[in-house]
């Protein structure tokens, strides 16, 4: 069971971040994306230099969660990254920052408390994986099967300013 948590919390984070960087890709999305840090209490002197630094961490964790032995380093890292993405929006939030999340590249929804929840759940799944480990063998279809709700559960979190959307007054 182990195994395929770790593979399954791999999977989702690898399409969560790479999407994050992904979105974030080419002049016009990237200086969008740094000109919403402009607000972030953690980013408000160098905005600019804060954005390169979250790209680079996301591609990184991609890297660390991709490469063959390094998948608990990744885990820890993804949760690290997390838990600071989850402390700077909570941050600008604190202190009334209007700021747009441009978390997965073009939307321009604004920062809210789902985002802060998003990033802690992110968080805890990543700790809870690299605390498991796997110590188990593997079986193609349980890989399968982790695999397949990991993306599932990958588009819920890139789409869940929409989700959430739905679900808040007019």
């Amino acid at each position: 069971m182990d195994l395929y948590l770790s593979t399954g919390v791999r999977v989702l984070l690898v399409l969560v971040f790479a999407t994050a960087v992904a979105g974030k890709a080419g002049p016009a999305r990237f200086a969008a994306f740094a000109g919403s840090l402009r607000g972030i209490p953690l980013a408000r002197q160098r905005p600019r230099a804060a954005a390169f630094g979250v790209v680079a961490a996301e591609t990184g964790t991609v890297a660390l969660l991709c490469a063959p032995g390094t998948a608990r380093v990744g885990l820890v890292a993804a949760a690290a990254l997390a838990l600071l993405l989850a402390a700077g929006v909570a941050g600008a939030l604190r202190t009334g920052v209007q700021a747009a999340c441009r978390c997965f590249g073009a939307a321009a929804e604004p920062l809210r408390w789902h985002h802060v929840v998003r990033n802690l759940v992110l968080a805890t799944l990543a700790a809870a994986a690299a605390a498991v480990g796997h110590t188990t063998a593997a079986h193609p279809a349980g890989i399968a099967l982790a695999a397949g709700v990991a993306a599932v559960l990958a588009l819920v979190v890139i789409r869940f300013d929409d989700i959430a959307a739905v679900f808040r007054a007019p």
